[in-house]
């Protein structure tokens, strides 16, 4: 193979690299080519949060303010969401470092049994925040 062809060969091979790489920036659909790799092998929980008129009986109702949960932001942020939706209700998925964060604050408070969930209060509501 001359170097002129080795040349071209490269060339063709950088541009369809360079296509493949921004083609999802460009908007094609790869049919789900990448669904099978799992980029982020850390490991992950979805909480959902959802607006309820009260909290069971013997439970505490936590303010998303509360200091112990100061390094989770990602709990009043769910709350948030979950106040100001349409329907009362949030999601969403926290992995690695910040979900470790996250559960150590919610070890730090009360849990309701019985609803297998959190309550804290945000913005005048009550909101359930649990793992699904």
């Amino acid at each position: 193979m001359s170097i002129r062809e080795r040349g071209r060969r490269s060339a063709a091979v950088v541009a369809l690299a360079g296509l493949l790489v921004t083609a999802g920036c460009l908007g094609f659909d790869l049919a789900g080519a990448t669904d099978a790799v799992n980029l982020n092998e850390a490991e992950s929980a979805t909480f959902g949060a959802e607006v309820v008129s009260e909290a069971p009986d013997d439970t505490t109702v936590v303010h998303a303010d509360d200091e112990r949960l100061e390094n989770a932001s990602e709990l009043r942020s769910l709350a948030e969401r979950a106040v100001e939706a349409e329907d009362g209700y949030a999601s969403e998925t926290i992995r690695g470092a910040r979900l470790k964060a996250v559960e150590a604050a919610l070890d730090e408070i009360p849990f309701s049994s019985d609803a297998g969930a959190y309550y804290l209060r945000y913005d005048g509501e009550i909101v359930r925040v649990s793992k699904l």
